[in-house]
């Protein structure tokens, strides 16, 4: 676990990067950008959004959601190894191999990813989970993978869930491992949710709810593959342009003009970026931006693939537009973790590089982030270096940044997505 001692240490000591700034340089850097601050030119303040925690920082919230968190770690966990042919979750493989040496094939390797084995889940359409349109009143939001499990009752029909029926539910219906869920209702709660009543809505907020997984910012942002930027259109549902464009490049890219690879994500993924750039003059491609996008391909690849040997432009119709399982369809034997998802993105970003940033007022005019100065590495959790570097440059950038209540959430989530690391 990363130690907690970063907190206190200065930034110039923690990145020796910044050391060399003065005064002007970072004030200049903040007006250019801010890696907690990318939404000014929206109008925006984004520490408003962020709700719950950063807001309050009261004890006892903390320790709610920390316990909630826990407590799904552990459903999890008990529901996973009460299948006896379960074979274990994952733990971070390839973490010293270089960005632009991963493979996919080595990466299908080390987490065995072999679907040429029989299904030990089941169906995800069966008696218990049938798929029901969302009626009056439900709520629905931009994730189509959550919106697919609100639609089949894997999390709560109405589309507002606590923390643990959300973790739960994504295990049950996608496979996600207990840190990858446990990250994603930390991060629900933190930033979208209301800590107090530890409730999450997958869609708009309401009241007790928080602004909701649809507001934009952390977790739902800009370039998109289908769908709009927020401040020019609709960032919930889908464009279809956008998605027929996305089932062209599939088509081809794609292993046999028809499975979605690696090429089909970076090169949709850069396509995304660049519609972006040219059409949003305040567009919001942060560091953390930038990796949950790339990632975010790597789930529509690996995910929604489940244990099938493809995932096609069929798939992906199955869960964006019809927001249903495809008939059959199992989730994946392997648990999807977080050290996989990274890898993918490494991979998918190296094949075609893009560089978090900001267009700044103007569109077409694309800032990287971080400035020269910082030798192209500071805030960059895709760079060129191994998994292991850019995990830990990611852990150590919000121990420092992040308020120190919010390290709290380490308790929750125990060592999971760092073991293995040896971030310290």
């Amino acid at each position: 676990m990363v130690a907690l001692s970063l907190l206190l240490l200065p930034t110039a000591a923690a990145f020796p990067a910044f050391a060399g700034l003065g005064a002007a340089d970072i004030a200049a850097l903040d007006e250019r950008a801010s890696i907690f601050d990318p939404l000014k030119y929206q109008g925006i303040n984004l520490w408003d959004s962020l709700g719950g925690v950063f807001r309050a920082m009261n004890y006892q919230d903390i320790t709610g959601l920390t316990n909630a968190v826990t407590e799904g770690i552990r459903a999890i966990e008990a529901d996973a190894h009460a299948n006896p042919k379960f074979g274990g979750f994952p733990v971070a493989q390839l973490v010293d191999v270089p960005r632009d040496q991963l493979t996919k094939d080595a990466i299908y390797e080390a987490y065995k990813l072999d679907r040429s084995i029989p299904p030990i889940w089941g169906e995800q359409e069966d008696e218990e989970h049938p798929w029901i349109a969302p009626g009056p009143g439900d709520i629905r939001g931009p994730c189509p993978g959550l919106n697919t499990l609100a639609n089949h009752g894997y999390l709560p029909r109405n589309g507002i869930c606590t923390p643990q029926e959300l973790m739960m539910g994504v295990w049950k219906g996608l496979s996600m491992s207990p840190e990858l869920s446990g990250i994603l209702a930390i991060a629900g709660v933190v930033w979208k949710a209301d800590i107090k009543t530890l409730k999450i809505s997958i869609g708009a907020g309401t009241q007790g709810t928080g602004v909701g997984l649809s507001n934009h910012g952390f977790i739902e942002g800009d370039a998109s593959v289908t769908r709009d930027d927020s401040i020019i259109g609709d960032q919930v549902h889908v464009n279809e342009t956008k998605l027929h464009r996305y089932y062209d490049i599939i088509h081809r890219l794609g292993t046999n003009g028809y499975d979605i690879n690696p090429e089909v994500c970076a090169e949709s993924r850069y396509v995304a970026w660049k519609d972006s750039v040219d059409s949003n003059h305040a567009m919001d491609f942060n560091p953390l931006r930038h990796l949950v996008a790339y990632a975010e391909s790597a789930f529509a690849m690996e995910v929604f693939r489940g244990q099938n040997q493809s995932c096609t432009s069929e798939t992906i119709d199955w869960f964006f537009v019809r927001e249903r399982f495809p008939p059959g369809w199992s989730r994946r034997n392997v648990p999807v973790s977080t050290n996989e998802m990274f890898t993918w993105a490494l991979l998918f970003n190296s094949i075609r590089t893009v560089y978090p940033g900001y267009t700044l007022g103007r569109t077409g005019a694309f800032y990287n982030f971080p400035l020269a100065q910082f030798g192209g590495g500071v805030t960059n959790f895709l760079s060129p270096s191994s998994l292991r570097v850019n995990a830990c440059k990611f852990v150590a950038t919000f121990a420092i940044f992040v308020p120190t209540g919010l390290m709290q959430f380490s308790k929750g989530l125990g060592d999971h997505f760092v073991k293995g690391f040896a971030c310290s």
